[in-house]
């Protein structure tokens, strides 16, 4: 089998040659060989199923790709994957908070049951951006929006949310819903002479794309329309750095748990909850401007955002998850079918010889929660999960077995169908000498990005992308797209 490389040297001989290896007999064999798992060769494969085996799938009658630009455009993506540098940088500016735009990320937690006792300990800053099967959603500075951007084709939609005198929490995007997490800047009530509670609201957006349908489909439109709104909380919380909400949510679902500091001189346990919601059916109906509560529908409760299931500290005593004041939880998930809630722990087991502190190991645990008829499953897990580093590190999709003496992971996110992985590592040296490197697994290999690419994505500890781009934050704020299809230019130029 001729080497892509060579393929597309052979095109640039002359005419003949040109033709003779642009011929889609010779592109499609080498396409599903050298990279089988690309977006373009499953689209293909798709493709040839349903058009059936009798058709000729690079038959010029059954098929208008072209051949030519899919195949130099996947050849060029894994070259420069495999080169471990993109072929074009893009940065978006991220919106600052002024005096009537606020940001105020959940407070990571400051010890935490994975933490080596020996070891350096990271937590990096929150990320205020998401993404999502090709789109990324982020505060942008020049429209000064929460903004929905189609990476692969630049399309863009903006978000009908006002950002003024409100406090942005977090904002996450799935399954082409965007919920934006956020509190109101006056405080509600005093919930003692020290801390006012704010009320939290949590505000949905439909993602409405159609995109085309030929090869490497691209969005023609992208529109953002107002789903529904609910309270995250019945009372409200403090803007403080010792209450805490984690969440997750599907297109039809969200599950939320809160911790809360024990404030009182005579009970002695901290406050949690597991609450599920259905968040399926839209309402017009905004909780957030009817404080009394005197304009909700009546059948806001059935037809409106609601929750379905509601588990209190006693529940989650049973369930045997509560983190009371020794957390060990990584992250929690919501299945589609919102059948299931996947709780993640992690803990650092110290050695049996007390003074061999730096050979301890990690031991993670996965508590499934069903949400319908069936038992708790509690299983330790093989795999060792990276320390906690903060609460970017709870979006993590997956993650190797990285955790070792020298370089410890921080997260890992993976395109699963084209098997790529990019994982951000952090060395484990004491001094002030470690560094934040990212890898990337491709084809069974493992490949260093350039560290000066490195250094843009990396300083949040939080990557996003597939096989065509990775995403990161860099010292500036600024959102860095590195892209690895040499025939989109949407950055600065080839590197």
């Amino acid at each position: 089998m001729v080497e892509p490389r060579d393929i597309l040297r052979c095109q640039r001989v002359c005419r003949d040659w040109s033709q003779a290896f642009s011929n889609p007999e010779i592109l499609y064999p080498a396409l599903k060989y050298f990279f089988p798992r690309a977006r373009e060769a499953r689209e293909l494969r798709d493709e040839g199923r349903a058009r059936g085996a009798k058709e000729n799938l690079c038959s010029e009658s059954s098929i208008s790709y072209d051949w030519r630009r899919v195949f130099t455009l996947v050849s060029s993506r894994y070259h420069f994957l495999g080169l471990g540098k993109p072929y074009t940088i893009q940065k978006l500016s991220q919106l600052s908070f002024d005096e009537r735009t606020y940001y105020c990320p959940v407070s990571p937690w400051q010890e935490h049951e994975s933490f080596a006792p020996a070891g350096p300990r990271y937590l990096f800053d929150h990320a205020f951006w998401s993404y999502k099967d090709g789109l990324l959603a982020f505060l942008e500075e020049e429209q000064r929006s929460i903004t929905v951007l189609d990476v692969a084709t630049g399309t863009r939609a903006i978000a009908p949310f006002d950002l003024l005198d409100r406090v942005i929490r977090n904002i996450r995007l799935n399954e082409k819903l965007l919920i934006v997490e956020w509190a109101e800047i006056e405080s509600f009530h005093q919930l003692n002479a020290n801390e006012p509670v704010h009320r939290h609201f949590a505000t949905s957006f439909e993602v409405l794309q159609e995109e085309n349908v030929q090869l490497a489909a691209t969005c023609q439109t992208l529109e953002l329309a107002f789903r529904n709104e609910w309270k995250m909380h019945f009372l409200g919380l403090p803007l403080s750095d010792r209450d805490r909400f984690f969440s997750d949510h599907t297109n039809t679902h969200y599950a939320i748990y809160i911790w809360q500091p024990n404030r009182s001189m005579y009970t002695g346990s901290e406050i949690e909850s597991l609450a599920v919601w259905d968040v399926s059916h839209p309402s017009k109906y905004h909780p957030s401007t009817d404080a009394s509560g005197r304009l909700e529908p009546g059948d806001h409760k059935i037809n409106g955002p609601h929750v379905v299931h509601r588990f209190n500290f006693h529940d989650l005593d049973h369930f045997g998850i509560l983190q009371k004041d020794s957390p060990l939880l990584m992250s929690f998930h919501i299945d589609d079918a919102a059948d299931n809630i996947y709780w993640y722990e992690n803990e650092y087991m110290r050695p049996t010889n007390a003074f061999n502190l730096g050979h301890g190991e990690w031991r993670s645990r996965t508590v499934t929660i069903p949400l319908a008829i069936g038992a708790v499953n509690s299983r330790y897990n093989d795999i060792r999960l990276p320390p906690y580093a903060g609460n970017c590190s709870l979006d993590a999709s997956r993650h190797r077995d990285i955790p070792k003496e020298s370089v410890l992971g921080v997260m890992e996110t993976a395109d699963e169908e084209a098997d790529v992985t990019y994982s951000v590592l952090r060395t484990n040296i004491s001094g002030p000498f470690n560094t934040t490197l990212v890898k990337i697994h491709l084809l069974g290999n493992t490949v260093d990005l350039e560290e000066k690419f490195s250094n843009q994505v990396s300083y949040k500890g939080k990557l996003a992308g597939d096989e065509r781009f990775l995403i990161g934050e860099n010292d500036r704020q600024e959102i860095v797209i590195l892209h690895f299809n040499a025939m989109e230019n949407k950055g600065n130029g080839p590197t």
